[in-house]
């Protein structure tokens, strides 16, 4: 009753815009690496896939219930319509720890995971049907300034849901939406990606193509501008990393490139998932990271892991 009275003599003078976003870091459409990013592709890199396993089953596992207050402190509200659908199961196709995996999932990448909430005739929760993150938009009604969930249709209208009617588990953000992991990250996961790809590439081509062209007989302005266009056409970009290339007009070849152990490939792979460890706040040791591991610092890096828990 008192929420209802506050409510209703409060007053909000600031407005926001219809889509609330909270990322102000543009995805970009191609990293520095020549890879494009994005929270799916991002799951191809071994050391994003072991944390986010590692966070989203270690979390998924543990005991979710709704909990009521009592004068002895807190109990399980087992009785409550939502505490069947958290603990035992969401919904007919979705287990509980399925639809935990997911939504954690989703949070860790998208920065969100959303659930659309079922009501039976009576209002009470009936099911929870996860909601892909790109298909779902945060609004604001710009009258009342109450949230509401916009989401995109398999060919159909746009389907608007109150804010009462979505589950929504929120990653780290300043505002109503948590922000794109994978967009914030694009660089160090553009860049594990195409070592990744280098690393495939060299193995499967055999080849290294990085040196000089000398031409014997004199070629033209535009001949020049032609043979490199070939050369970058040819080459350029971690997909086209050490291929064989034939030269004509009598050039010859001549490589200076280095091999991937003087690049040290190896060293940065191992660099590539303590940065990657460092992003999802995951111990290096958990991904099977171990070249600078003791037993010493896995104890201290494990006793912290269970602080922050705790806290």
């Amino acid at each position: 009753m008192f929420d209802r009275i506050w409510r209703f003599v409060a007053q909000r003078f600031t407005s926001e815009p219809r889509y609330v976003e909270s990322s102000r870091v543009a995805t970009p459409q191609r990293t520095s690496a020549g890879l494009q990013v994005t929270a799916d592709n991002a799951i191809q890199i071994p050391a994003v896939w072991a944390c986010t396993n590692y966070i989203q089953q270690s979390i998924g596992m543990l005991p979710w219930h709704v909990m009521r207050k009592t004068s002895d402190g807190n109990e399980t509200a087992s009785a409550h319509p939502a505490d069947y659908l958290l603990w035992k199961r969401p919904s007919p196709e979705w287990s509980s720890f399925q639809f935990r995996e997911a939504m954690l999932h989703w949070a860790m990448l998208w920065g969100n995971g959303y659930a659309e909430i079922e009501r039976d005739q009576f209002g009470r929760p009936f099911a929870l049907w996860p909601l892909p993150p790109w298909r779902v938009h945060v609004c604001r009604d710009p009258d009342t300034k109450e949230l509401f969930y916009e989401v995109d249709s398999d060919g159909g209208p746009k389907v608007e849901l109150a804010a009462a009617d979505v589950f929504h588990l929120r990653g780290f953000g300043h505002g109503p939406v948590g922000v794109n992991v994978a967009g914030y990250a694009a660089q160090t996961f553009g860049w594990a990606r195409a070592a990744q790809l280098f690393g495939a590439t060299f193995f499967g081509n055999g080849m290294s193509v990085s040196g000089v062209v000398t031409n014997k007989t004199k070629l033209t302005e535009e001949g020049l501008k032609l043979q490199k266009a070939q050369f970058e056409q040819a080459h350029r970009g971690p997909y086209r990393a050490n291929k064989t290339f034939f030269l004509d007009n009598d050039a010859r070849w001549e490589p200076t490139s280095v091999d991937p152990s003087k690049a040290q490939m190896v060293e940065v792979h191992h660099f590539l998932i303590d940065e990657i460890c460092r992003i999802f706040g995951v111990p290096p040791h958990i991904v099977a990271e171990l070249t600078r591991s003791t037993n010493n610092n896995i104890e201290h890096q494990s006793i912290e892991a269970v602080q922050r828990c705790l806290t």
